[in-house]
C-alpha cells in the first residue's frame, strides 16, 4: 500500500538530520508494535502535535539496506532463537537517501537495554579493519568467522518527541533477500519507540487506547525462517501465525 502524502506533510513539522543528532538513543530501552498500514494510517495525524518528522532533502520516507552477517552455523540466530542474553547483531546498514554506509554492532544486554555502535563503512559486503575492531570489542567475535547471509531492506519513517528524548520509527515495505530466495511482506508495520530511561509516552498512549499492544519480531530471524525450512523457529511459531494474520489482511494488529 502506498502511503498517502497528505498523511506525512499535512500537521507535522520537519527536523533535519543535525538537529536530531541530540537524540541518537544509542544506549536505550526499546519497545516495539506489530500493526497493519491501516492501523498506522489511521492513528498517524493524531501524533504531529507531540513529535517533529525526520526530512532529508525533501523527502520524509526514507530507505534502508540491511546485509546481516553470522557465522557459518548461524551462532547469533540461534542464541537470538533461545533468548540469551546478552546477544549481538551484526549488520552493514546502507542509507539510499544519503548514500551513507555503517558498519554497525548491536547488543541486547543481559539487564535487557539495547546498545549500539558503528564506524563508517565504504565496502558494500565487506568488513573494515575498524568493523572488525568493533565487532571484538562488543561481541568477542573475530569477524573472520562472519559471512552475509541475509538482506533486509524496508522504508523507514522517523518522529523525534517534541519535549522528550525520543525516537519512533515506523518501518514498512519489508524485503527479505538471500541465496535462497526472496520475500516481499505486504501491509506490516514494525514501530519501535526508542527512549533512553522508559518514559509516558504519547505514541505509546495513542495506541494503547486504539487496542494496539506491544509486539516484538526480530526483523533478522524472520527473514531466515521465511526463506529457509530447515531452521528450527519453535520459539517463533506463535508470533508469526499472529504476523501472517496482520500480512493477510486478518487481524490489524498484534495484542
Amino acid at each position: 500500500m502506498e502511503i498517502p502524502s497528505s498523511l506525512l506533510y499535512t500537521g507535522f513539522e520537519s527536523i533535519s538530520l543535525s538537529e536530531m543528532d541530540g537524540v541518537k538513543l544509542m544506549d536505550r530501552s526499546d519497545t516495539k508494535f506489530l500493526l497493519s498500514e491501516e492501523a498506522l494510517f489511521r492513528v498517524f495525524p493524531a501524533f504531529g502535535s507531540d513529535y517533529r518528522i525526520l526530512e532529508i532533502e525533501g523527502q520524509r520516507i526514507s530507505r534502508y539496506e540491511s546485509l546481516y552477517f553470522d557465522t557459518v552455523d548461524l551462532s547469533l540466530y540461534h542464541q537470538h532463537r533461545r533468548g540469551r542474553l546478552p546477544r549481538c547483531k551484526v549488520r552493514i546498514r546502507h542509507y539510499a537517501e544519503t548514500g551513507q554506509r555503517f558498519l554497525e554492532v548491536k547488543v541486547k544486554s543481559n539487564k535487557g537495554r539495547t546498545m549500539k555502535e558503528r564506524v563508517r563503512q565504504t565496502e558494500e559486503n565487506s568488513i573494515s579493519e575498524a568493523g572488525m575492531a568493533l565487532i571484538k570489542k562488543l561481541s568477542g567475535l573475530d569477524a573472520g568467522m562472519l559471512f552475509p547471509c541475509l538482506q533486509v531492506d524496508y522504508s523507514r519513517i522517523t518522529l523525534v518527541n517534541r519535549h522528550i528524548p525520543e525516537r519512533i520509527t515506523l518501518d514498512l515495505g519489508l524485503c527479505f533477500a538471500g541465496k535462497d530466495g526472496k520475500k516481499q511482506i505486504p501491509r506490516l508495520v514494525i514501530a519501535e519507540v526508542k527512549q533512553e530511561r522508559s518514559r509516558k509516552s504519547p505514541f505509546v498512549q495513542l495506541l494503547h487506547e486504539n487496542h494496539i499492544r506491544e509486539g516484538t519480531v526480530s526483523k533478522y530471524c524472520w527473514g531466515l525462517i521465511s526463506l529457509r525450512n530447515d531452521l528450527p523457529h519453535h520459539h517463533f511459531k506463535t508470533k508469526i501465525r499472529a504476523l501472517h494474520k496482520i500480512c493477510h489482511g486478518t487481524a490489524s494488529n498484534i495484542a
